[in-house]
């Protein structure tokens, strides 16, 4: 059955990039608080770093997007948001990424503000689907990070069905409404880890020995009471 792993309209995001960051996994699950670790962006295994567009803390280690539409933003606050590539609210601003002038512009503001950047297919824009139906599409596990139109950040999983992109966009769709959603990684690259009250629990098909091939993580934290 279907789950929203994490749904708070207060989370407190990061992006760790491995293998440099691998250090900060060691953290303690919080007593007093949710915390959902799971893959973030495809990783590429020619470069070993996150595909698409990449800002790690304020600096942009590949700044050239790939076609795909969909940008996750965590600032250096913890807020985290999605955004439409043409259209990415940062700092006062609305940056279309891709054009050249814009982008520059947006790097810029992103070294000021110290964010980190990720990218990957926008599921759903505006609160309509951003895909389509395509026959005989192949069906896998399916894990979607979204977003609330109060500012809320989700992650909803298919576990245990396989479900095409469209049909699990669609599903998400009809029960949470979120205004903005764009999928992550899955497959061989499924980490995923669920603490709540201290307690950690595996959601996804690798374990902490296999985070040799990863290259993101995405952590959200909800404090209780929040």
């Amino acid at each position: 059955m279907a789950e929203t792993l994490f749904l708070s309209d207060a989370a407190q995001a990061e992006v760790f990039f491995l293998p440099e960051e691998a250090s900060r996994l060691a953290d303690p699950a919080p007593s007093d608080a949710t915390r959902l670790r799971i893959t973030g962006a495809y990783s590429s295994g020619d470069r070993f770093a996150p595909e698409g567009m990449v800002i790690r803390h304020g600096r942009p280690t590949h700044p050239w997007p790939q076609g795909w539409d969909g940008l996750f933003i965590v600032e250096r606050s913890g807020r985290a948001s999605i955004h439409d590539m043409a259209r990415v609210a940062l700092g006062g601003g609305v940056f279309n990424l891709r054009e050249r002038a814009s982008r520059e512009s947006f790097l810029a503001r992103a070294a000021i503000d110290r964010i980190s950047v990720i990218q990957s297919h926008l599921l759903i824009r505006n609160g309509l689907l951003d895909l389509r139906r395509i026959e005989g599409a192949r069906t896998f596990r399916r894990r979607i990070l979204f977003q609330t139109d109060d500012g809320g950040i989700g992650v909803y999983d298919t576990s245990p069905r396989a479900l095409t992109l469209y049909d699990a966009a669609l599903e998400l769709q009809r029960q949470v409404g979120p205004v903005m959603a764009l999928n992550l990684d899955m497959g061989a690259y499924d980490f995923c880890e669920l603490s709540t009250a201290g307690e950690t629990r595996s959601c996804g098909l690798l374990s902490r020995d296999g985070l040799g091939k990863l290259t993101n993580i995405v952590q959200l934290t909800a404090r209780s009471g929040d």
